[in-house]
C-alpha cells in the first residue's frame, strides 16, 4: 500500500467516524425529546379534571359521568385510545407553538374551539365562538368541561349566539348564608337606604322617599298587627288590612333601585352595595313576577353600559339568567336581557345602548353588516313595545272576508271581488304581498317640491280612501304577536336593524308616575337627550327610515332640525333615507283643545300643551322640518285616521283629524281605522304593512346605489365608473 491509498484510506475512515458521532448524537436528542414529551403527557393527563365545587350539592348527582363497560371490538378500543392519545398530543405542541400535525385534527374538539375561542385574533374568536354555538350532540361531560373552563369573552359570546344550547352555562351561585337569614324585602331595603342621597334628580329622590316610607309603614302594621292576638296567635286578615301586599313594596324598592340605576356614580354604589346578589336573590324568590323580572332585566342592562361592572357582572351568574331572559317570549323581558348582552359584548359589538333604545332585531350575533336603520318611536301614551303590537283579532276595525264574500257581521263584503276564489298558499313572499297591495290601493302620490297640496286632496278625496278590508283568512290565522317589528318585519327585512325607543308620556299629570319630571317631558329636552343615545347606539353610520305614531313623529321632527345645527350629526341627517307619519298631528290634536278646555280638572301635561291646534310652536317646528325635507330630498310616507276614538264615558272624537295628519308633502294614505289601530296592522297581508315594507325597501336599496356610486367615484376614474354602472341599469351620479 503506497502512501496515496493509506491517506485515502484513512480520510474515509475518518469521515464514517464523524457520520456516527453525529447519527449518535441525534438518536439522543430524538430520545430525549420524546422522554420530555412523554412525560409532559403524562402531567397533562393527570392535570386533566373537573371542578366538583363548582357544582351544586342538589345537582351533584346529575353531574357524575360513569363510563360503562365498552362492547367495541378490540380494533375499535385501540382507535380510540390512540385518537385520545393523540389529541392531548396535539393539545401538548398547539401550547408550545407546533401547528403542523401530520395526523387529521378533529373539527369539533371542544377544547380545541374554546383555546380558538381564547385566541388573540377577533376573526377566530368570532368564528370559534360560533362553531361553539353550533354544537348540541356532544355528552354532557364535555359541555360542563367547557363550562367551567370558558373565559368571560367567549360566554357572553355564547349567550349572544342564535340557538346555543344552556348545557354551556353554569347555574348562578345561590346568594350568601348571611343573606338568607334576613327577608328579601329587608335585604332591598337595606340596598336602597346604602344608596347616596345627594346630587340626585327629583325623581330618583320621589321614588326612594316613596320606597323607604312605605316600607317603614309596613314594618310598624306588621307590631301593631302583632298587638291584637286572641291565645297568643294574631289575627291573619287584621295583618292583611294594614299592609301593602309584600310583592307591591317590593316593587317600590325595585323601582327605587331603577330610578338609581341610570346615574353613572349610583350604579358603582348599588355594585359595590352587593345589589347583584340581592338582585339574584330577587329573581330566584320570584321568578314567577314577570313584572318584577323585567324590572332586575331592565336594571341589569343599565349597569351593563359600564364598562368597570362588566366583570362584576358576569362573576355574580348573570350571564345565564340573561341567556334564558332573551328566549323568553315576554317582548320587553327578552329586550332588557338582549340589550344588557348587546352592552357586555365588546368583542362584536361596538354600540352601546343607553336606557330606552332597544333592539329588536338581530337580538344575537350577527357576522354580516347591516345594510339600514329602522328606528321606531312610538307616541303619547304609548310604549316601546306595545304600541307595536298587532291589531286585535276581535276589532271590528279591520274585517276579514270569507270565502263566499261574507264578512264576519254577516254583511257582504265589498272587497269580495279581490279575494281569489282558488287555493291560496298560506305562506306569501314579500314580493308577492307588495304586488298585491299595489294592485289594491289607490293613493295619491305629491311629489317632493314643498308644495302645498292640501287643496287638491280635498277635491280627490274619494280617490285618498285606502280601503284595508283586503285581509286574507289565512293571516288572521296565523298566532298573534305582541310587537310585529320583532315577529314580522325581522323575517321581511332579515338585513336590517330595527331599533325601538321609549320614553314616558302621559295626558294628564295625576297619571305621572313622577310628579317633578315635567321639565323633561317637552320635545326640546327629549330630542336632545334621545339624539345623544341613538348616536352611541350608532345610528348614523347607515341608512336610518324612521317609522314614527302620533307624537313620536314630532319627536322625530324636532331631533332632525335640532340636528342640522350640530355638526356631531352630520351622519345622521345624510343617512336619513325616509320617513313614515303614523297619524301625527303636525297642526294639533284636538284631545290636546279638550285639554286645555278643562286643564283645572285634567292638569295636562307639557307634552298635551305642545299639541294644541294652531300652536306657534307647531308652525315653526313644521315650517323648518318642511324646508329640511326640501334641503335633503327626503321621502315622506304618512298615514290618516277615518274613524273616531273612544276616549271613555262612550265619548268619540277624532284625536288627529286628516288636515293636521297631512304634512303637505310627500305620500299619503287615509285608512279606516280609528287613532290606536292605525299603527296595528290586523295581519301580514294588510295594505298598512305592505305598503310600509315597500316604501323601506324601496328607499333603502336607493340610498345603497348612491353609497356605492359614491364609493366607486372615489375610487375610480369618471370613465371607468360609468363603464361600470351603465351595465347595472342605472346611470352614473343616481
Amino acid at each position: 500500500m503506497n502512501a496515496k491509498e493509506a491517506v485515502r484510506l484513512f480520510s474515509s475512515q475518518r469521515a464514517i467516524g464523524k457520520t456516527g458521532k453525529y447519527l449518535t448524537l441525534v438518536a439522543f436528542i430524538s430520545a430525549c425529546g420524546a422522554g420530555v414529551i412523554y412525560r409532559e403527557w403524562l402531567k397533562l393527563q393527570k392535570a386533566v379534571h373537573f371542578k366538583t365545587d363548582s357544582v351544586p350539592d342538589k345537582h351533584a348527582k346529575s353531574y357524575i359521568y360513569i363510563t360503562s363497560e365498552s362492547t367495541d371490538d378490540l380494533v375499535t378500543q385501540v382507535k380510540k385510545n390512540v385518537h385520545w392519545n393523540l389529541a392531548v398530543l396535539e393539545h401538548f405542541l398547539e401550547d408550545r407553538g407546533i401547528g403542523w400535525l401530520p395526523f387529521e385534527r378533529r373539527i369539533d374538539d371542544p377544547w380545541r374551539l374554546l383555546r380558538r375561542a381564547q385566541s388573540k385574533n377577533r376573526c377566530d374568536r368570532l368564528a370559534a365562538v360560533s362553531a361553539l354555538a353550533s354544537k348540541h350532540h356532544w355528552n354532557d361531560s364535555e359541555y360542563r368541561a367547557v363550562a367551567q373552563a370558558c373565559d368571560q369573552r367567549t360566554l357572553i359570546g355564547l349567550a349572544r349566539s342564535h340557538d346555543v344550547d344552556f348545557r354551556f352555562f353554569l347555574p348562578p351561585p345561590p346568594p350568601p348564608v348571611q343573606a338568607s337569614e334576613e327577608t328579601l324585602q329587608d335585604a332591598l331595603c337595606d340596598l336602597v337606604g346604602s344608596l347616596p342621597r345627594s346630587n340626585i334628580d327629583k325623581c330618583t329622590e320621589f321614588f326612594t322617599t316613596k320606597a323607604m316610607r312605605e316600607g317603614h309603614h309596613a314594618v310598624a302594621a306588621d307590631h301593631q298587627s302583632g298587638a291584637l292576638v286572641f291565645g297568643g296567635t294574631p289575627f291573619s286578615f287584621v295583618t292583611g288590612l294594614s299592609r301593602q301586599p309584600q310583592e307591591t313594596q317590593e316593587m317600590n324598592y325595585l323601582l327605587a333601585l331603577l330610578s338609581h340605576s341610570e346615574v353613572l356614580s349610583h350604579c358603582v354604589s348599588i355594585v359595590e352595595n352587593g345589589g347583584l346578589p340581592v338582585l339574584m336573590r330577587c329573581y330566584l324568590e320570584r321568578g314567577s313576577s314577570k313584572k318584577m323580572q323585567c324590572h332586575i332585566a331592565h336594571i341589569i342592562a343599565n349597569l351593563s353600559v359600564h364598562e368597570k361592572l362588566h366583570n362584576c357582572i358576569v362573576q355574580a351568574g348573570w350571564v345565564t339568567v340573561l341567556a334564558k331572559w332573551m328566549k323568553s317570549n315576554v317582548t320587553p323581558l327578552a329586550s332588557h336581557a338582549a340589550r344588557a348582552l348587546a352592552n357586555l359584548d365588546r368583542d362584536s359589538c361596538k354600540e352601546k345602548y343607553d336606557d330606552g333604545v332597544y333592539v329588536l332585531h338581530p337580538q344575537t350575533r350577527k357576522r354580516a353588516a347591516y345594510e339600514a336603520d329602522v328606528v321606531f318611536v312610538h307616541g303619547l301614551m304609548g310604549g316601546a313595545f306595545h304600541t307595536w303590537r298587532q291589531q286585535d283579532q276581535n276589532s271590528k276595525r279591520e274585517k276579514a272576508p270569507s270565502k263566499n264574500g261574507v264578512t264576519s257581521n254577516g254583511k257582504p263584503s265589498k272587497t269580495a271581488s279581490m279575494i281569489p276564489t282558488k287555493n291560496v298558499s298560506k305562506e306569501k313572499s314579500t314580493n308577492d304581498r307588495l304586488q298585491e297591495g299595489t294592485k289594491t290601493a289607490t293613493v295619491t302620490t305629491d311629489q317632493r317640491n314643498g308644495t302645498d297640496s292640501r287643496s287638491r286632496d280635498v277635491q280627490r278625496q274619494s280617490e285618498n280612501k285606502v280601503q284595508l278590508n283586503n285581509v286574507s283568512p289565512e293571516g288572521l290565522q296565523q298566532g298573534y304577536t305582541d310587537c310585529w317589528p320583532k315577529s314580522w318585519l325581522s323575517e321581511d327585512i332579515p338585513h336590517m336593524r330595527i331599533l325601538t325607543v321609549s320614553y314616558e308620556s302621559h295626558i294628564t299629570e295625576w297619571a305621572a308616575k313622577c310628579p317633578y319630571g315635567s321639565e323633561k317631558r317637552s320635545l326640546g329636552s327629549r330630542s336632545a337627550e334621545l339624539l345623544r343615545k341613538l348616536h352611541k347606539a350608532g345610528v348614523g353610520e347607515r341608512p336610518i327610515i324612521w317609522v314614527t305614531h302620533s307624537m313620536g313623529g314630532l319627536l322625530v321632527k324636532q331631533m332632525l332640525v335640532d340636528a342640522c345645527d350640530k355638526p356631531d350629526f352630520d351622519q345622521l341627517i345624510e343617512n336619513s333615507h325616509g320617513i313614515v307619519f303614523f297619524s301625527t298631528p303636525h297642526h294639533g290634536a284636538s284631545l290636546a283643545a279638550m285639554s286645555q278646555q278643562a286643564q283645572f280638572l285634567l292638569y295636562p301635561t307639557v307634552e298635551v300643551k305642545d299639541l294644541t291646534q294652531g300652536s306657534q310652536f307647531l308652525k315653526n317646528l313644521h315650517g323648518r322640518f318642511r324646508a329640511f325635507v326640501q334641503t335633503y330630498q327626503i321621502p315622506v310616507l304618512s298615514f290618516g285616521e277615518k274613524e273616531p276614538t273612544n276616549i271613555g264615558l262612550s265619548i268619540k272624537t277624532f284625536i288627529v283629524p286628516k288636515m293636521s295628519s297631512h304634512p303637505g308633502f310627500g305620500e299619503y294614505h287615509t285608512l279606516d281605522v280609528n287613532h290606536l289601530d292605525i299603527c296595528k296592522p290586523a295581519d301580514r297581508n294588510s295594505l298598512l304593512y305592505v305598503i310600509l315594507v315597500r316604501f323601506i325597501m324601496q328607499n333603502v336599496t336607493k340610498a345603497l346605489h348612491k353609497s356605492l356610486a359614491e364609493i366607486l367615484t372615489r375610487d375610480l376614474f369618471v370613465d371607468e365608473a360609468e363603464e361600470l354602472f351603465y351595465p347595472l341599469g342605472f346611470g352614473f351620479g343616481e
